[in-house]
């Protein structure tokens, strides 16, 4: 085995266990990092939120000891593909990704209900302390790499390039909506924010981030049962899918924002555009999902949808030439591919045929 070969096989390895061990790392120093916070600003015994981030880390591990599994039978197995392997699955391929995720973000959502609404320890946070408001955001925000960690630990490092477009497609999106999320919290920093807000907008500032943390979930389930690319998932879920991004994260976060700007005077954040943008993009992806648009002649979806869905992708070029298997066109000429080194190619036609036939007739 040549040298390279074998350095990009050691390479590839370790990157793999590195992006795993770091993923249950930061997932632990989430765990940590809030669980301080309530500890040191609220009391009480909060000791028992460490085995939750313990929990966590736990299935985190056990979601990717399944999926290395898996992949090691379908390299193990090549003469059938992933979808033949996990025939017959009705929770998708892989599912212990998504089932870890919402375990994980079900433990952190009551977290941040306790600091920013309950305790109070969100509004009395001062910049100057170590343990501060910049301190809680940078926590909440590992959120997104361990989203995309995660994603990179579930599928197939062999993926086509249709598949991984399809995936980076799917995800590509999220982690801007939880770091987007974390910012939209920093307007209950009341130290920082000036700001005194009613009662049921405070309310809506957590509702939405907390219901951010969830939806990624949803995009796991449906990684999971499109098999990560490997065959289409229902248009329906897709449409459920994109829509609730829209109508959970990106208009209520740009409709707070607009009204905060505007009858609060309170500082435009730069997730109003991105806001925007999402929105438009989004409504775009409802359009392509219903059908509507067929630049391909596929159905709606046809653009994102998995390569092995394209008809075009199922056409396989057979190598193996066989004389028998020639089909003869009217008009056309064949070259007699049955010649020696020093002969020469024999052409024959339909039509000069039938120029022979006329000659012997007349």
């Amino acid at each position: 085995m040549p040298c390279r070969k074998v350095c990009y096989e050691v390479c590839d390895t370790t990157r793999e266990v590195i992006t795993r061990i770091v993923s249950i790392l930061l997932v632990l120093l989430q765990g940590g990092i809030l669980d301080t916070f309530l500890y040191l600003h609220y009391g009480g015994n909060w000791f028992c939120w460490f085995v939750a981030d313990a929990v966590s880390a736990i299935l985190f591990t056990a979601a990717f000891v399944v999926a290395v599994e898996h992949y090691r039978k379908t390299k193990n197995n090549s003469k059938e593909s992933e979808s033949q392997l996990c025939h017959g699955r009705a929770l998708g391929l892989l599912p212990l990704g998504y089932v870890a995720w919402f375990t994980y973000s079900g433990l952190v959502v009551p977290r941040v209900v306790l600091i920013f609404k309950h305790t109070g320890i969100a509004a009395g946070l001062d910049e100057d302390d170590i343990l501060g408001p910049n301190f809680l955001k940078t926590a909440l925000a590992l959120t997104a790499p361990i989203f995309l960690l995660m994603v990179l630990s579930q599928h197939n490092k062999r993926q086509t390039l249709e598949r991984k477009h399809y995936i980076q497609t799917l995800v590509a999106a999220v982690p801007f909506d939880i770091l987007d999320s974390v910012e939209f919290l920093e307007i209950l920093f009341v130290q920082e924010s000036r700001l005194v807000l009613p009662f049921f907008l405070e309310n809506l500032i957590i509702s939405f981030p907390c219901i951010n943390f969830i939806i990624p979930g949803f995009c796991f389930v449906v990684l999971s049962h499109s098999f990560y690319g490997e065959r289409p998932f229902s248009e329906r879920f897709q449409f459920i899918y994109t829509l609730s991004h829209i109508l959970l994260v990106n208009v209520p976060f740009l409709a707070i924002r607009i009204y905060l700007w505007h009858l609060l005077s309170h500082d435009i954040s730069v997730f109003f555009i991105k806001n925007i943008m999402m929105i438009c993009l989004g409504v775009n992806d409802l359009y392509e999902i219903c059908g509507e648009s067929d630049d391909d002649g596929v159905g709606g979806a046809g653009a994102d949808m998995p390569p092995s869905r394209n008809p075009r992708a199922e056409l396989v070029f057979n190598d193996t030439y066989d004389p028998d298997d020639l089909v003869v066109h009217p008009g056309l000429q064949y070259a007699n591919l049955h010649v020696g080194v020093n002969d020469s190619y024999e052409v024959s036609s339909e039509s000069d045929d039938d120029d022979d036939d006329d000659d012997d007739d007349a």
